[in-house]
């Protein structure tokens, strides 16, 4: 194990107020066998509801509908209905915040390819919100804002989930719609 992944590690020992032992820690490869190990020392494997889930599906739904009452929003829905430009996204993030303080999945928005000059050079760049689901905007607030939202002691595997994708974010730097359960830390987000 490299010092990336003890401080990772580390975080996740201090968030959840377990120790991961030396040798269960070198067996944890993704972000979900280490969703799935603290599921199982904290007994929520199994347990997918989650009121925090919940809350901000609706701030999601309010802040959606009321940018297009006409459209049925429904959570399988590609959010290119609501982000049909770079503009409309950054216009939305900031309803969102103005709304409920909490921060978007993703400083994309925010990037250089947003501008003029970005636009011009990256003429291949899509944003990934464009080929994603409602649901899945709303399980990546519910990751970015995990301090705020998931205070242990959590309930669900579903919160054990957002929450380790929150603190691999916080810790890799890699943005959260690209961290999945499946990413593995080497390979993917690039932890040594």
């Amino acid at each position: 194990m490299g010092l990336d992944s003890v401080e990772l590690i580390v975080r996740i020992e201090k968030f959840f107020a377990l120790e991961i032992p030396d040798p269960v820690a070198e067996r944890l490869r993704t972000v979900g066998d280490v969703a799935t190990w603290l599921g199982e020392q904290l007994g929520t494997s199994g347990q997918r509801a989650s009121a925090v889930r919940d809350t901000v599906a609706a701030a999601v739904r309010t802040l959606l509908t009321n940018e297009h009452p006409d459209q049925a929003l429904q959570s399988d829905a590609l959010l290119v209905t609501w982000f049909d430009t770079p503009e409309a996204e950054v216009r939305l993030a900031s309803q969102f915040f103005a709304a409920t303080g909490l921060e978007w999945p993703s400083d994309a928005h925010k990037s250089r390819r947003y501008n003029w000059l970005g636009r011009l050079v990256a003429t291949d760049y899509q944003p990934f919100y464009q080929a994603a689901s409602v649901s899945k905007l709303i399980d990546w607030l519910v990751a970015r804002n995990y301090e705020r939202l998931l205070q242990p002691p959590l309930y669900g595997q579903y919160e054990v989930e957002q929450a380790v994708i929150g603190l691999s974010w916080e810790q890799t730097g890699v943005e959260i719609p690209e961290i999945e359960l499946a990413s593995n830390y080497v390979n993917d987000l690039g932890v040594d």
